[in-house]
């Protein structure tokens, strides 16, 4: 072998052994999701038929129920200002983790597509007896969840606010059809995998200087969820099996019923660009009310929660 060819092949190694390593040097899930481990985690827990379900219920017993779903990576925690607001204004509130985020179970065989959120929630809202129709709030993906699930069960349901919500993306990332690939984007997600969950909470926000309090907040909470075993892998079977950029079929269902929906944007999203709002809109046949809130990105309830919560409890109100 010359000498060229040995160098050749060495660089080869030292590269394929690099290609290996780099991804488990960073390998922030570090934690099994023990009892003590939950804990930690402030709230309730719930054994469920596909594992256990950390949840918050408040407010009172005689209040008209609210369902509080979270985004793709956040905890209940996220919807905690609101929970108090709505307490106070009469409502019940049911917070809860989605399977693989927060304190819920990561359950390897779990496909995390639509059919994974729509019997968690209803496994969720038979074992904590709650049988009469909902108000939901859905934040991104939850967004998508909310129209997922209220297009399986619309008689269950009262009224929908939906805030940056999954279902079109004019222009998805260049990286997500490779990240769907097998093995390709098993590989890059363990390289990019905790940067996307983790490392973009900047973006969510329009002004950055005035959430940095807000998004460090974020980011730590996102940061502990991250260090359970299975969070990435969740987020990544949710990016490949819910489609949460087309969910047109869940919005027309919607659209041919009497369910009042509201749809609530940041124009400085830099996520989902607002002008989804008017085709989530479009296949809902028109009847959405479309709040838009200028100077807010992506997460609207932490970053204008001033305006955004009213305007829930306004829709609520009135439906």
């Amino acid at each position: 072998m010359s000498k060229g060819t040995s160098r050749l092949f060495s660089s080869l190694i030292i590269v394929f052994l690099l290609a290996i390593t780099i991804p488990m040097v960073r390998d922030p899930e570090q934690n099994e999701l023990t009892n003590e481990a939950r804990s930690q985690f402030p709230g309730s827990y719930i054994n469920l038929p596909n594992g256990m379900v950390r949840y918050k219920l408040s407010g009172p017993l005689d209040g008209e129920t609210v369902l509080l779903i979270g985004g793709l990576t956040t905890s209940l925690e996220f919807f905690d200002s609101m929970q108090l607001r709505l307490n106070q204004a009469g409502y019940r509130t049911l917070q809860f983790d989605l399977y693989g985020r927060g304190a819920s179970d990561r359950p390897s065989h779990l496909s995390y597509g639509k059919s994974t959120y729509i019997k968690q929630i209803d496994n969720l809202l038979t074992s904590l007896n709650i049988n009469e129709p909902l108000h939901i709030v859905g934040q991104s993906l939850g967004g998508g969840i909310a129209m997922t699930w209220s297009a399986a069960h619309p008689e269950k349901v009262r009224s929908i606010s939906i805030h940056a919500s999954a279902g079109y993306l004019p222009s998805p990332p260049a990286m997500l059809p490779l990240i769907k690939t097998p093995i390709i984007g098993d590989y890059l997600w363990w390289l990019v995998g905790n940067d996307f969950a983790v490392g973009n909470v900047d973006k969510y926000f329009s002004d950055k200087e005035e959430t940095r309090e807000i998004a460090e907040n974020l980011r730590v909470s996102l940061r502990h969820s991250a260090t359970f075993i299975g969070y990435r892998t969740a987020v990544l079977k949710t990016l490949r099996h819910f489609g949460p950029e087309n969910l047109e079929t869940s919005f027309r269902i919607i659209g041919g019923t009497s369910i009042a929906v509201q749809i609530i944007w940041g124009d400085k999203d830099e996520l989902i660009p607002v002008l989804s709002s008017a085709r989530l809109n479009d296949w809902l046949g028109g009847k959405a009310t479309i709040e838009i809130l200028k100077n807010a990105g992506h997460m609207p309830l932490l970053e204008k929660s001033e305006l955004v919560i009213p305007m829930v409890i306004s829709h609520l109100n009135t439906h």
